[in-house]
């Protein structure tokens, strides 16, 4: 499929999927004509992409998360993050989630 569609599936606009395909998050195929050719593969791993950023993730953690077939990146991540909200709210007594 090409970008339009996939731009339509993912909820993701044309300009962040060419995003991610620069940060080598997405790799769909290039075809003779120039145009890329996204599979079911490509759109599962931009939706993925999208819910991860929605967490707030960088793409540098995206990219480690999904590299990661055991999913302890995306706990590490986590924890990291609850320590650095723990530590925010001792330092600042007023800090709310």
């Amino acid at each position: 499929m090409l970008i339009n569609e996939a731009s339509r599936l993912t909820n993701l606009t044309k300009k962040a999927i060419e995003y991610y395909i620069e940060q080598k998050l997405v790799f769909p195929n290039i075809l003779d004509n120039g145009y890329r050719d996204f599979r079911e593969n490509d759109v599962e791993c931009l939706k993925k992409i999208y819910v991860f950023r929605k967490l707030g993730l960088s793409t540098e953690e995206i990219k480690a998360v999904l590299a990661d077939k055991t999913n302890n990146i995306l706990q590490k991540i986590s924890v990291q993050r609850e320590l650095i909200m723990q530590r925010e709210q001792k330092k600042n007594p007023f800090f709310t989630n």
